[in-house]
């Protein structure tokens, strides 16, 4: 086993906050120094997001935060050195463990959990990203996201259907497209660099990035020479934002890392300014004589001003106040329900590998031979198509990456629940509000699509099926 050799020194800093809108925290972390992981590796860092509240996101958060370190420390100590492959391992096989979990515990029905990792062997950092929590790194003063998003926004971003600004305040920002847990298998990101003196990597939450922007993220890591200064002030800086989600955040110095200096005008300083002058360096005690004079009247002037600026506010308080203040936010489309029993629109037999829709919301399946073929939305077949048609590309019968994931027009998500044979329908602020559709009805649900009618269409078993709007419980 190739013993790592740290050739610079690594100092961390961390917190987590449940914010100010959350009763409880569902955010979980590990933090594991060299000397905790008996000299295997200089350190493992690691944050996930839980998700499904009382469906149990604490308990996914936490067993991937013990999970995942347990794993890397178990194949390293039985002489692994392929960093990468160890990480997609313990990914791999922690996320098995939640899955099963889920399916333990019918409290625990709705549970997943993001993850972001980093492996830290000597210069080398090895890290991976499920979800939509990131890690970012900050060299020479300058902010970079290292991770990508796997949320439905971040899609339409790196397609450029919607810029980094517009994701920031959409609806759907918290719909995300892969999470631990959510099915026997995950897809990780997985990457690898070499670190340089005074780098600083941070690892977070999206309660951070959805509340404070990456500007000032910059000038906070920039601007404080401790980590956990860093990390305490960004907690502080996400909850005078607003703290409407969990945050949680590590902050890692690579070498010797150099306090630089922020301009005065810094947004920071105006948000939370007794968080930043409490980490203020201290001054000269000594005063100078020669301007005691001048400061005293400055200093008696100001406390008059601030005097009857208070007596004006006891006898007339402001109408508006800082929250009254904001806009309100964009209203969310009306939500959609569905029935929860199917109606038959083709028994097939269908290849589970292929649902798709045309511009003009057609249907194309494939037969089980890989044979394109035409319907429309009431299941009549409209011709086979060839092999160079548009809408008949070659597919190969690889296997699935499951659970399928679509979006109705309400920007609801509706995802396969492979375990429980169901579909889950989650609104855009990431609630589940409903379980149950097709629940006792399905075989083996693999693909999903929906349509401008609101029709949901899912191929299950070799059958196409549709589930209606229940226009009854419309809300």
């Amino acid at each position: 086993m190739t013993t790592p050799v740290s050739t610079r020194s690594i100092n961390c800093g961390y917190g987590s906050d449940p914010g100010r809108k959350r009763k409880h925290n569902e955010d979980s972390y590990a933090v594991l120094m060299r000397n905790d992981l008996n000299g295997l590796l200089d350190g493992i860092l690691l944050v996930s997001d839980g998700m499904g509240g009382a469906g149990g996101g604490d308990t996914a958060s936490r067993m991937v935060a013990q999970g995942i370190p347990a794993e890397v420390i178990h194949q390293v100590s039985s002489g692994l050195t392929n960093f990468e492959e160890i990480l997609r391992e313990s990914i791999l096989s922690v996320n098995q463990q939640v899955f099963r979990e889920r399916d333990r515990s019918p409290k625990l029905h709705s549970m997943g959990a993001t993850c972001v990792c980093c492996l830290l062997n000597g210069d080398q950092m090895t890290y991976s990203n499920v979800g939509d929590s990131r890690i970012y790194l900050l060299r020479s003063g300058k902010l970079t996201q290292l991770t990508d998003d796997h949320s439905h926004v971040w899609e339409e971003v790196k397609a450029g259907r919607m810029s980094r600004e517009m994701a920031q305040n959409a609806p759907m920002r918290n719909v995300i497209t892969r999470a631990m847990g959510l099915a026997d298998t995950v897809k990780p990101d997985i990457e690898s660099f070499t670190l340089q003196e005074s780098d600083i990597v941070m690892l977070c939450s999206d309660g951070l990035t959805t509340e404070v922007p990456e500007n000032e993220i910059e000038r906070i890591l920039a601007s404080n020479g401790s980590p956990q200064s860093a990390a305490n002030i960004l907690i502080q800086a996400a909850l005078a934002h607003g703290g409407s989600d969990n945050v949680t955040v590590v902050v890692m110095h690579y070498g010797y890392v150099s306090e630089i200096e922020v301009d005065d005008t810094s947004t920071e300083k105006e948000i939370f300014p007794c968080v930043m002058n409490g980490l203020k360096k201290p001054g000269n005690s000594r005063i100078s004589w020669g301007v005691t004079l001048t400061s005293i009247l400055f200093v008696i002037a100001i406390a008059c001003a601030i005097g009857v600026i208070f007596q004006k506010l006891k006898e007339k308080p402001p109408v508006i106040t800082k929250d009254t203040a904001k806009p309100a936010p964009p209203a969310l489309p009306k939500q959609i329900s569905y029935n929860s029993k199917p109606v038959l629109v083709n028994k097939g037999p269908f290849s589970p590998f292929v649902l798709q829709n045309t511009p003009n919301g057609n249907l194309i399946l494939a037969n089980s031979t890989g044979q394109m073929e035409m319907f429309t939305p009431g299941g009549t077949s409209l011709g086979a198509l060839a092999q160079g048609d548009l809408y008949a590309p070659k597919i190969e019968m690889k296997g699935l990456t499951l659970p399928d994931v679509v979006f109705d027009k309400a920007g609801d998500r509706l995802q396969i629940d492979c375990h429980a044979k169901a579909i889950l329908e989650i609104n855009p602020a990431g609630v589940l509000v409903n379980s149950t559709i097709g629940l006792g009805m399905l075989k083996q649900p693999t693909r999903i699509l929906t349509l401008p009618s609101d029709g949901l269409y899912v191929l299950d078993g070799g059958r196409l099926l549709m589930f209606t709007v229940d226009t009854k419980r419309e809300q």
